[in-house]
């Protein structure tokens, strides 16, 4: 995204990849309508379907359903999703070399007039102006150079199975509570396959979230008798409080890199493409001005995520805690989910949702504390 939109801007980039696109990416691939939203370009070539709702159950049973007359999000595979983006880059006339592992970055804090050094794997070596780290969770190089060590981390085991019924899913993602510590279950359809997932804290599951991927496969109603032949694991940084480094010297971070993950769902797209559209708007501007000021990109990302982020966190650390609690007030009051779908469209935000629930629990304590009591009862 970074590249895309400085090419769009005049400015002459490398994109550097250690993978060769098409490539597989573990992800559960719904992509919400505020992410499709903010791009603009189409991507409905690789939308495999269209998500109106939601069917949660609390460990495997009790499904409630929940549908809006709008769209909500789109699930696609992200080895489409990511190539398409790869090709809109070089479709904007950015240089893109796929295969190429970075081993080293040199003079990212030296003197805005000296070269930044990029030091390939294959031996090549690049020079350039500044560099977007977009490395992911545990990207050597962002470690390297911003010194971080976020260890507010979900744990996550997904994988890709092939099912004669992906088309009767469709419509819906299915989210399970309280089958996995202080995270969720999902199933996403998609065409001819479904997308099966668990996330957690993992100091809430003791490194046993394999086992709890098994019996998510085993027990949920949709899921029995297939088989799963391959998984993938992944970290995901979520937000944490405070002032995350964002930029040094000549260098930022995007998205997982920068730890801009929604702790409640970890959904991660949106604020990847969102913060690589603000950093390449600050790098345009920093070099136009000539004096490739860097900085306002903290204080950008900061209006733009760290208040919604931090409502995000407020609200895992409710629901992932108490996940009967949670199932049992939205069966109560359907509404809340249609609330928070408006959320997941882009049409209404953490901050405001993270309030509603607040002020609900503040205004009427006994009615929640019967519910809490209610929830109690529910199958454990």
């Amino acid at each position: 995204t970074a590249s895309y939109h400085l090419a769009q801007k005049g400015l002459k980039v490398l994109g550097l990849d250690k993978a060769t696109f098409p490539r597989c990416k573990p992800c559960g691939g719904c992509i919400s309508k505020k992410a499709e939203r903010i791009l603009d370009f189409d991507i409905k070539e690789v939308l495999e379907d269209t998500v109106y709702g939601a069917t949660l159950t609390y460990r495997y049973e009790r499904a409630l359903e929940f549908t809006s007359d709008r769209p909500i999000a789109a699930n696609t595979r992200r080895v489409r999703f990511d190539h398409l983006l790869v090709e809109r880059a070089k479709a904007a006339g950015a240089e893109v070399l796929e295969g190429r592992q970075v081993e080293k970055v040199d003079g990212l804090n030296g003197k805005a007039k000296d070269p930044v050094t990029v030091l390939c794997k294959t031996g090549e070596v690049l020079k350039g102006k500044l560099v977007v780290l977009a490395d992911g969770a545990a990207g050597k190089l962002t470690r390297g150079h911003f010194g971080t060590n976020n260890t507010d981390r979900l744990l996550s085991i997904t994988a890709e199975v092939p099912y004669e019924g992906s088309d009767e899913l469709s419509g819906k993602i299915y989210l399970d509570f309280g089958c996995v510590p202080h995270g969720y279950a999902w199933i996403f359809p998609k065409k001819g396959l479904i997308s099966i997932g668990v996330a957690g804290d993992t100091r809430n599951t003791g490194g046993s979230m394999r086992e709890i991927f098994n019996t998510f496969v085993k027990k949920h109603p949709i899921l029995k008798n297939i088989e799963v032949e391959r998984t993938d694991a992944w970290t995901l940084p979520v937000f944490y409080t405070g002032e995350p480094v964002m930029v040094k010297g000549r260098a930022l971070l995007v998205g997982d890199a920068g730890g801009l993950v929604d702790r409640f769902l970890g959904e991660g797209i949106y604020t990847a493409v969102k913060s690589a559209q603000i950093a390449a708007s600050v790098i345009y501007d920093g070099i136009v001005s000539g004096e490739l000021d860097l900085t306002p990109y903290k204080r950008l990302l900061k209006e733009e995520f760290y208040n919604e982020l931090a409502a995000s966190a407020a609200l895992s650390s409710k629901i992932h805690s108490n996940p009967r609690l949670w199932y049992r007030i939205v069966e109560k009051d359907p509404d809340i989910m249609q609330r928070y779908f408006d959320v997941i469209r882009g049409d209404d935000n953490y901050v405001n949702f993270y309030g509603l629930i607040s002020k609900e629990i503040r205004s009427r304590p006994f009615k929640f504390l019967g519910r809490w009591i209610e929830s109690r009862f529910l199958p454990a």
